[in-house]
């Protein structure tokens, strides 16, 4: 038995209940309590009745005290409702904060959804054991969808992203309220239809925020033609990204430090300097594709040649990253792929025998399964792969047809489309990229074009300045760089949303960053995780 401080402390808690007696069993707090109202509600008819006819115990569980499992035992009651008209004869008195047939208080049941809403099935149950709500995760999340969400209020702003249940198989719909900054649902779906229909069932939407995707611009025009599209700033500088990528695949040469504009070809240069290719036949023309397949191609053969170059020349992993702009990884990965790769000097098995297999290469012996035969009958216990490898950098002194080879003129340094777009496109760039900017465009015309153009479109998108953007529309249009063309075109297809966009403040950034709780709250649950309960966990908010 314990003090009756505890009896009365508790009774103030449980508000609509006598405590009688309380009683510490092993790992559990029992009470025992009765309902103090003398009347109930009959559930059918709602009239008041006084009349008990049975009695009976019920054991509904609560939420924990000091560490313990706070067990109920409830005598209720059952009464005989006094209303003739009434088809209920017998009805049971329903118990405050216990729900009818409830094993568990209303508290706790709230207690186990809101921590599986907040945390997950597993983490949640894992926390609640820290204080005493020893149950499954099953539990926990039955628990969780049990919760009613309130209806979405009306939306003016709406933000509309994708998300990825998984990457490249199944996206979803994310639309969030820019005013409020809450999410207001996920649709199961990336599709015109699924915006456009709840559009229809959510009425008042004034502008919508999105991406430069085409399927969310024909569900908001179907859905909600009044509202105004904003396409948003961020994926119009990704747009310019791509096509500073797509221009730079036709390969950028890194200048020399000293090159200074090309100066034009005199007279006798051009008497003397050999005669341009012809032009292809029609038959024999590339089409558009595969001309950046073989712009690839070959700015792969000369990066290959570049870093095995340097890789000969002793060069480590760092400093051929540093020299030709490339990432440590990536330089790795091409010597791991080069077949006649040249690593620093180890020591080998083959080391003992070096002289006799000198003397026999030099006699013309260049049949490395011979060599190994030859050379394990004098106690080599090494494996043929090993010789092999070891007598690779030997094959690459040998001459081609008796001639010596010719020397390899050091291939050129050029610049990733990336390094070339992460150039063009930064805000703040430090006086080494500006000279480097400089020397690229001096380097070729079309570049210079090329550059004036990117930094005039990302210029008025960053000052949100409409007569600027009219103005590099008109001056892009006129250009003939295919890449540059299909932008304009893009652009002209939406063009209402991109005006939109330059002029009105809404943007996706906080839509982008829910985005980002979300793969948070989807990975939480290791991707098991159903549309129904990731919904309910992005749109619960705990209560103030």
């Amino acid at each position: 038995m314990v003090g009756t401080a505890l009896v009365t402390a508790l009774g103030e808690a449980l508000q609509g209940y006598d405590v009688a007696l309380v009683s510490v069993g092993e790992g559990s707090l029992r009470l025992v309590v009765q309902v103090q109202a003398s009347t109930a509600v009959c559930p059918t008819c709602q009239q008041s009745s006084a009349r008990v006819w049975s009695r009976y115990w019920r054991s509904p569980r609560d939420i924990t005290a000091f560490g313990l499992h706070l067990q109920l035992q409830v005598y209720a009651r059952r009464f005989r409702c006094e209303n003739p008209a009434c088809g209920q004869h017998i009805f049971a008195e329903r118990l405050p904060d216990i729900p009818a047939w409830g094993r568990r208080s209303t508290r706790l049941t709230t207690l186990l959804a809101y921590t599986a809403l907040a945390n997950g099935g597993l983490p949640g149950r894992r926390l609640a054991k820290l204080y005493g709500l020893d149950y499954s995760r099953h539990t926990f999340l039955r628990a969780a969808r049990q919760v009613v969400l309130a209806a979405p209020q009306t939306v003016k702003v709406l933000g509309v992203d994708d998300y990825a249940y998984r990457r490249g198989v199944r996206y979803g719909t994310l639309l969030y309220d820019l005013e409020e900054h809450r999410v207001i649902d996920l649709l199961p779906e990336r599709s015109a239809e699924f915006l456009a229909d709840w559009l229809k069932a959510h009425p008042g939407v004034e502008v919508i925020s999105r991406d430069r995707g085409g399927s969310y611009a024909q569900g908001a025009r179907e859905g909600a033609p009044q509202a105004i599209q904003v396409a948003d700033r961020f994926h119009l500088m990704q747009n310019l990204g791509e096509v500073l990528e797509k221009i730079a695949q036709q390969g950028i040469r890194l200048p020399a430090e000293s090159a200074t504009p090309a100066a034009q070809p005199t007279a006798a240069q051009d008497e003397s300097a050999p005669a341009p290719d012809p032009a292809p036949a029609p038959e024999q023309r590339l089409t558009r594709p595969e001309q950046a397949k073989a712009a690839t191609r070959q700015r792969r053969q000369e990066r290959q040649a570049a870093i095995l170059e340097l890789r000969r020349q002793g060069a480590s992993l760092r400093t051929i990253a540093a020299t030709l702009h490339l990432g440590r990884k990536t330089v790795r990965r091409y010597l791991e792929s080069l077949p006649d790769n040249t690593r620093p000097r180890q020591k080998s098995l083959c080391d003992p025998y070096e002289a006799y297999l000198r003397q026999r290469w030099t006699d013309g012996v260049h049949n490395a399964h011979q060599l190994y035969h030859e050379i394990r009958a004098q106690g080599f216990a090494g494996a043929e792969s090993s010789l092999r490898h070891y007598l690779r950098p030997w094959r690459g002194d040998l001459p081609s047809d008796g001639v010596a080879p010719a020397q390899e003129a050091k291939p050129p340094q050029f610049i990733p489309p990336r390094a070339f777009r992460r150039l063009v496109l930064k805000k703040k760039r430090s006086e080494a990229e500006e000279d480097l900017l400089a020397r690229i465009v001096a380097s070729e015309a079309s570049l210079s074009t090329n550059v004036s153009l990117a930094l005039e479109f990302a210029s008025a998108l960053r000052t949100r300045n409409l007569a600027a953007f009219d103005a590099w529309l008109i001056q892009a249009q006129d250009t003939a760089i295919p890449q540059w063309r299909g932008f304009v075109h893009s652009l002209q297809r939406d063009i209402d949303a991109v005006r939109h966009g330059i002029t009105m403040a809404w943007s996706q950034g906080p839509v982008e960053g829910t985005v980002h709780r979300l793969k948070f709250v989807k990975r939480s649950m290791y991707g098991r995780g159903s549309h129904e309960l990731l919904r309910l966990r992005m749109l619960f908010r705990l209560p103030d």
